[in-house]
């Protein structure tokens, strides 16, 4: 899990990672609260393979997770209250998405 130090960062986790090798992001926890990602935060992080988003996220901005070929989960709190055009647009592996009541 990746979560650590990306408050201040400018840097996307996908941007992050490709500066080191053999550094592969898989499970990322979203729990900061006030976190607004751009659009296109983690689009193309074909290793994310599971997605937690905290109570703390309201909302989820267009093309968010897009072109992340290897998402097959994601949790998504009962607080999001805005899903983007395209956020899960060529996720081609999703299969689950859980929302708690």
């Amino acid at each position: 899990m990746i979560n650590k130090g990306l408050k201040n960062n400018s840097l996307s986790p996908c941007q992050l990672a490709s500066q080191y090798k053999n550094y592969e992001i898989f499970d990322f926890l979203i729990q900061q609260p006030f976190v607004n990602f751009t659009k296109g935060y983690f689009k193309n992080c074909v290793n994310l393979k599971r997605i937690t988003i905290s109570e703390h996220c309201q909302i989820i901005n267009d093309s968010l997770f897009e072109g992340c070929t290897s998402l097959t989960t994601i949790e998504i709190s009962s607080s999001v209250t805005f899903i983007g055009k395209n956020a899960f647009y060529r996720c081609s592996k999703l299969k689950k998405i859980i929302i708690p009541s």
